[in-house]
């Protein structure tokens, strides 16, 4: 009986093993090898208007030496009430960039919003050249922007490592941080609204710990409307497994302080969830996965009027649903 179950036993190690080196294998490129630089870097003057730690509105740039500078623009803002909503980006080349530049200015021009969110990958890959492509495709747009980490601003490998540019360009984060996961608390509207960044890109222990920063967070909070912000879903367009972890880790404490809205992306599609919270996943790529939600470019325009929340979503065929979300 012994021998039988050892027997067992060394089969089920041995089928265990067999996966994980034929997983491994089939996604060595995904998970390990990072794309070489393409040509050198060109230096611009393109400027990305975003927060600072304290909630100040500065600007980020690249001076002549290449280096990342930090600007402040102002020191108290006014109330946010207004908001555009991306989810990822990734121009994988200027044309591309142009283009986002192009339909960021028609849409800011069009929707008149205070502020930008952006739910993680705004940058194709952690390269010199990608980053120069998100500073090409947000000057001029005159609109502060707030992003998420996606996993593409990362580095590959065993061990997580957020790309510092992402940090010098959003440093809402504080540069500190370089190696910890990257949350931020800011109030878009004092005693109104505040908005949690939340890094769900980092590994399995991290995300976990990241529930008790949110809780804190959340206690600390006396704004009306809380908007919860993470680059993967809780909620998956593809399966209901698909990032249980990070669901695992966020959701009852989502739940338990009456988050009404989570906005999420990395799906590169649309899809609304409608339970005890919302989450919307949206899309603004000119890449496309096609195999969950509605596909498409997606943005979010948010309004926030006293104990109200009025969420637009609109595709370039117009406005796609409309979501009232009370107090």
């Amino acid at each position: 009986m012994n021998l039988d179950r050892r027997k067992i036993a060394n089969a089920l190690l041995t089928a265990v093993v067999l996966f994980v080196a034929i997983l491994t294998a089939c996604r060595w490129n995904a998970w390990f090898v990072e794309p070489s630089e393409t040509g050198i870097p060109v230096i611009g003057n393109d400027t990305v208007l975003t927060f600072g730690k304290d909630s100040s509105l500065v600007k980020t740039y690249l001076n002549s030496e290449g280096r990342y500078c930090c600007q402040l623009v102002k020191d108290t803002l006014p109330a946010m009430r207004r908001i555009l909503v991306l989810g990822d980006i990734q121009d994988r080349d200027d044309e591309q960039a142009r283009t986002t530049n192009r339909l960021l200015k028609t849409i800011v021009e069009r929707e008149r919003p205070d502020v930008i969110l952006q739910t993680g990958d705004l940058a194709e890959r952690p390269l010199q050249s990608a980053w120069n492509r998100v500073y090409a495709a947000f000057d001029s747009v005159g609109i502060p922007l707030v992003s998420a980490l996606g996993n593409h601003e990362y580095h590959k490998g065993v061990v997580s490592r957020a790309d510092v540019r992402s940090l010098y360009t959003f440093p809402y984060f504080g540069h500190a941080d370089v190696n910890k996961s990257a949350n931020a608390a800011i109030a878009l509207i004092v005693d109104t609204l505040d908005v949690f960044i939340l890094d769900s890109n980092r590994p399995l222990w991290d995300i976990f710990s990241q529930s008790t920063w949110l809780e804190n967070a959340l206690d600390s909070s006396t704004a009306i409307h809380k908007i919860v912000m993470t680059h993967h879903p809780l909620r998956s367009s593809k399966s209901w497994f698909n990032n249980m972890f990070v669901r695992l880790a966020f959701e009852e404490v989502i739940k338990r302080h009456d988050v009404q809205l989570v906005l999420a992306g990395h799906e590169h599609c649309y899809m609304h969830y409608d339970g005890d919270y919302h989450q919307i996943i949206s899309h603004f790529s000119a890449k496309e996965y096609g195999d969950g939600g509605n596909s498409g470019r997606h943005y979010l325009i948010i309004e926030v009027d006293g104990d109200g929340m009025y969420v637009g979503v609109y595709d370039e065929h117009g406005k796609v649903e409309d979501i009232n979300i009370k107090k």
